[in-house]
């Protein structure tokens, strides 16, 4: 080595020469995620897909904490947790609200910077108000529809409601002010966001979608049999739901008398069905397995919400070979575009036309859309995507 340094082949390190950056450390925070208590399971799906797709494009010497309870992170792809680079922390579930606050505002950040962590990642979108100097902050925020809320856009609330939802507008707020980074499923939410609190910086990752086809090798039973549609209920008003379920009865009765219409979730509180129309419901809980088994069975799957950050259903809908009926509004025209089964928002002959051209469409094109959705919302990508808009965070702070 001395021979070749002296040839000028090898300069060897001199004592004055700054010493190599390490790798990185990212951190993800997923100890507030729970099934039970949230009625969003979108954004569940996305930090459980997310941190396994981040964790298989980790480059050599990286490394990942995540900071999951059990549940969650039993959902996370075992394939993850084989990476030299990765390391699981659990966080036992909050026994208290107050045990939830401080997990979500005081212990992640603890615990990251315990860990080594240069960035913590917080995938719900809600960021802690104590900050650490040595640590970055990124937040993906899927949409203002809390905020819209908080405005009354979608009518009078309980006044416990509404405070809730001033809560969660002030945190959503904050988010986007305060993350050094901050990530959005779709460019509707990018521009609600600006259009709202001001334009800033934002990377758009998209989300992912099952590597796989929704098929039959799943094992579950649907949750009913014969001829039906279906539609995910929902007791909120932007999910529109009690109009979902008058038009699709009133459009069934024309298009598909003996087919039934299959809800699954909360009703909302004032509904009615068309007279003599064929409706089942299930309030649930759905395990994942049986959902997507009613969802490849039925012949059509019915969204009519108001606005959506991205919208997983009717992405979901067409990957299993089934048609969706979808409104042109929110994410959903940007995340389905060239996707049949679109309508006009509030136009009644504009949503039968549409149920009527979904439940015709040949199993030919139902497959053929099954393949294209499942090449254009890939994991990797978005991972791709948001783990260089870490390194790019932690890179600007250390030449700082």
């Amino acid at each position: 080595l001395e021979e070749c340094a002296l040839a000028g082949a090898i300069r060897p390190d001199k004592p004055d020469d700054p010493p190599l950056e390490p790798m990185p450390t990212f951190a993800l925070y997923l100890g507030d995620l729970d099934r039970a208590r949230t009625r969003s399971h979108g954004i569940i799906n996305y930090a459980v897909g997310l941190t396994g797709a981040v964790a298989r494009q980790l480059r050599e010497a990286e490394n990942l904490v995540v900071l999951a309870n059990p549940a969650i992170a039993q959902e996370i792809d075992a394939a993850a947790w084989n990476h030299p680079g990765v390391r699981k922390v659990l966080m036992p579930p909050p026994v208290s609200a107050l045990a939830r606050v401080r997990n979500d505002q005081i212990r992640s950040v603890q615990l990251a910077i315990r860990a080594g962590a240069d960035l913590l990642h917080f995938p719900k979108g809600f960021i802690p108000r104590y900050r650490h100097k040595n640590l970055q902050i990124a937040a993906t925020i899927h949409d203002d529809i809390p905020c819209r809320y908080a405005d009354g856009e979608f009518g009078p609330s309980h006044w416990r409601v509404g405070l809730k939802n001033r809560y969660f507008s002030s945190e959503i707020k904050h988010s986007h002010r305060r993350s050094d980074l901050v990530i959005v499923d779709s460019n509707f939410a990018a521009d609600s966001l600006a259009s709202r609190f001001g334009r800033r910086h934002v990377v758009l990752s998209g989300m992912g979608l099952p590597n796989e086809r929704i098929d039959e090798d799943g094992g579950a039973e649907p949750l009913t049999s014969g001829e039906y549609v279906l539609h995910l209920s929902s007791g909120l008003p932007h999910k529109r739901s009690a109009e979902a379920i008058a038009w699709t009865t009133e459009a069934l009765r024309t298009a598909a008398p003996h087919t039934t219409l299959v809800l699954i979730g909360a009703l909302p509180q004032k509904y009615s069905a068309a007279p003599g129309a064929l409706v089942t419901h299930f309030p649930g809980p759905v395990p994942q397995a049986t959902l997507e088994a009613t969802l490849r069975a039925a012949r059509a799957v019915i969204v009519n919400s108001a606005t959506e950050g991205f919208g997983l259903p009717p992405c979901e809908a067409f990957l299993a070979g089934t048609a969706a009926v979808w409104p042109r509004a929110g994410s959903l025209p940007e995340v389905l575009a060239g996707f049949p089964g679109s309508f006009e928002l509030g136009n009644r002959k504009s949503f039968a036309a549409a149920l009527s051209d979904a439940l015709t469409l040949p199993g030919e094109r139902l497959e053929s859309l099954a393949r294209e959705m499942l090449g254009r919302h890939r994991w990797e990508d978005a991972a791709a995507v948001v783990l260089e808009g870490y390194r790019e965070t932690v890179a600007a702070e250390r030449r700082r």
